[in-house]
């Protein structure tokens, strides 16, 4: 009679130390660690949150804003820091560079990690690191919470058009001010004419002439001038623009920050920023 209890406490502590080990679902988050993550998880399936930020995980990577050919990376684990920021796992490749895109919204945290190379160095996107993923870190405009970060083109896919989703992740019904992100805004209008500045839309207006803007702006010094004009499909980043040509010079309106205005060739044009809903 001894000898079968023991079998089956030791049958008992045998599955008790199986269920242990199993890992939680997607649904939840995980406390594993991020060094050595799977390999195999499918793009219908959303990333994986840890409960926790291992510090042996952080392989930082410094951010590059301006990379050639850009492609994205896809990404599979991400966890909330100590300083109210997010920090995202992913595999990088042989002398890459990369960049983080993050739009944040009421309910998600849209991150795309873009690789490519810059003006020194070439990028050889087929050799991946296999034995441990690199990182980078983003601030956020307030902590992660009960949010869920996600990849930033399903983000976009399902504010645009759910409908076009397909076997990617469902995300739950979308808040409006999922409307102001810069992607989605240029997804459902790609015909408008934007600038892209500090995360934010602007979309062209009519309100004012050319001439009344000119005079405006005379002897006013431009914050800047536009990188790109950006193609449908593009990464997007501070100074691009989807009509105005490189070199462009961009002005702030003194009396109101939603405001800028672009002078170049063609003339005078106001922009405002695009609000949610």
């Amino acid at each position: 009679m001894k000898s079968s209890n023991r079998m089956i406490a030791m049958l008992v502590a045998s599955l008790t130390t199986f269920a242990l080990a199993l890992p939680l679902t997607a649904c939840g988050a995980r406390r594993g660690n991020p060094t050595s993550p799977e390999r195999s998880w499918s793009t219908s399936h959303l990333p994986v949150q840890y409960g926790e930020e291992a510090p042996d995980a952080r392989n930082d990577l410094t951010q590059e804003d301006h990379l050639f050919d850009e492609h994205g990376v896809q990404w599979f684990h991400y966890a909330p820091t100590t300083d109210g920021g997010l920090r995202v796992f992913f595999p990088d490749a042989q002398g890459c560079s990369y960049r983080l895109i993050v739009r944040e919204t009421m309910q998600y945290v849209g991150v795309a990690v873009v690789e490519g190379g810059t003006a020194d160095d070439g990028c050889l996107a087929g050799d991946r690191t296999t034995e441990r993923y690199a990182s980078m870190h983003a601030d956020l405009t307030s902590p992660l919470a009960n949010r869920k970060a996600v990849e930033l083109s399903d983000l976009v896919a399902t504010a645009v058009d759910p409908k076009s989703v397909g076997d990617g992740p469902k995300l739950g019904s979308l808040a409006t001010d999922a409307s102001a992100i810069p992607e989605v805004l240029w997804g459902m209008h790609p015909e408008l004419d934007m600038l892209f500045l500090d995360g934010a839309a602007y979309v062209a207006s009519t309100d004012d002439g050319s001439a009344a803007i000119a005079a405006r702006i005379e002897g006013k010094p431009s914050i800047g001038n536009v990188g790109r004009t950006v193609a449908s499909g593009d990464f997007l980043r501070d100074w691009d623009a989807t009509q105005l040509p490189p070199g462009t010079k961009v002005y702030q309106s003194p009396e109101d920050p939603t405001i800028l205005y672009a002078m170049s060739g063609s003339g005078a044009r106001q922009y405002r920023m695009a609000i949610e809903g």
